[in-house]
């Protein structure tokens, strides 16, 4: 279904000759029962099923694989600078994956935090701006930083505070970000979520990570839950990074490390800051 709002700020974009290229990862958990799945034969052949459904209607998938938590699975795509149809191919997805898991008598668990001693399941934004010659604008100069790079930052770390909803389904997921848990994941050798706003290079503690090199350098958002609208995370994630570059808005210094060790204790914490 169109959306005006997400046509203007794509539009808006363009206008200005940005151009905005994104991959999406979405994970999920494959259960039977409302357990978790040890069979790894299982994942692998539901994986399989899945990949051959998607390539059938032509979803632009660069792969599905297994991911870290018990029963997890992740779907990635490829990054398309058509993100209408980028919104369409996730929404597909999840419902086949949904379809496909009730034929074999199982569940495609999509909500953030379906087991709290595992990893939760998050919709993570891999962002690039383009120029009108398809320059990746998020590139170095030298060793100079990308002010593109550092004005899309501090945008959406400004702004996420009242913009939440639009990348957190309800109140009941703020689990995923809580800060007890993630310490506990940490020490248990497990993925996090992000607790705080901060943002690092290469780094997954951070709500933002700042990851790739050359004309594969992106911006990864890692708030948004796995059961979020695609199409108005996307959009919101662009209005924000189009505010930062307007207003030259520059963000805090990069977090080395665990975002979540007392050393940055003041940041923002999300779970604070979740008034729904």
């Amino acid at each position: 279904m169109k959306n005006e709002i997400f046509d203007k700020i794509i539009s808006d974009f363009h206008a200005d000759f940005f151009y905005p290229k994104i991959g999406i990862e979405l994970e999920f958990y494959l259960t039977k029962n409302n357990q978790q799945i040890a069979d790894p034969n299982l994942i692998e052949n539901f994986i399989a099923e899945l990949s051959v459904e998607a390539q059938k209607q032509k979803i632009d998938l660069w792969k599905i694989e297994k991911e870290q938590g018990l029963g997890q699975i992740e779907i990635k795509t490829n990054p398309n600078i058509n993100l209408d149809r980028l919104s369409f191919d996730i929404e597909l997805i999840k419902v086949i994956s949904e379809d496909l898991a009730r034929k074999n008598n199982l569940k495609a668990d999509f909500s953030p935090t379906p087991f709290f001693d595992d990893c939760s399941n998050a919709l993570q934004i891999n962002l690039t701006l383009l120029d009108k010659n398809h320059q990746n604008l998020f590139v170095k100069n030298g060793e100079e930083e990308s002010q593109i790079l550092l004005n899309s930052i501090a945008g959406i770390l400004e702004n996420i505070p009242q913009n939440l909803e639009s990348f957190i389904t309800s109140k009941t997921d703020i689990s995923r970000f809580d800060l007890a848990r993630n310490k506990k994941l940490f020490n248990n050798k497990k993925y996090t979520s992000p607790v705080n706003l901060s943002w690092g290079y290469d780094n997954r503690s951070c709500a933002i990570r700042i990851v790739g090199n050359g004309e594969n350098r992106r911006l990864e958002l890692r708030i948004a839950d796995a059961n979020i609208s695609v199409r108005n995370a996307i959009s919101k994630s662009l209005e924000m990074i189009k505010h930062g570059i307007a207003a030259n808005l520059q963000p805090s210094k990069p977090i080395y490390g665990n975002a979540f060790d007392e050393q940055y204790q003041d940041l923002i914490e999300i779970t604070k800051i979740c008034n729904f």
